[in-house]
């Protein structure tokens, strides 16, 4: 039997220079069209940015600046440094799966590696 190939993205590159404690997961990608469990009220965001408003870009435009494409992005390694605003109660979660870099990639890790390596906004804007 084979063993899986798992591949090396900036996001992988990007935690082990940061000495993150993380297990690597795969799974069998399928584009499902946007399904979530929450929504994030972009007026809600827009408001505690101090901005007029927010629009999701187009994946062109995520992957001119993160490098990432669709479905694969992940705030680890993005090609250009990006503010990154996070839910505040992922802080009080156990653990968290988090996209690695690579469509059908996750990153299993404590929250506050997270917080620890990104430092990102707290916004409280889930619906």
């Amino acid at each position: 039997m084979s063993k899986e190939k798992i591949p090396t993205t900036p996001a992988i590159l990007a935690l082990k220079a940061n000495n993150a404690v993380f297990t690597l997961h795969s799974y069998k990608y399928e584009d499902k069209g946007g399904t979530r469990d929450k929504e994030v009220s972009t007026k809600a965001l827009a408001r505690m940015l101090g901005v007029k408003s927010i629009t999701p870009c187009k994946p062109e435009t995520a992957h001119k600046h993160t490098g990432y494409m669709v479905g694969g992005t992940s705030p680890f390694g993005t090609r250009k440094p990006l503010t990154v605003c996070m839910e505040k109660t992922i802080a009080d979660l156990p653990e968290i799966f988090i996209n690695a870099g690579s469509r059908g990639l996750l990153a299993k890790m404590l929250p506050s590696e997270l917080v620890r390596i990104l430092e990102p906004r707290e916004v409280s804007v889930a619906i």
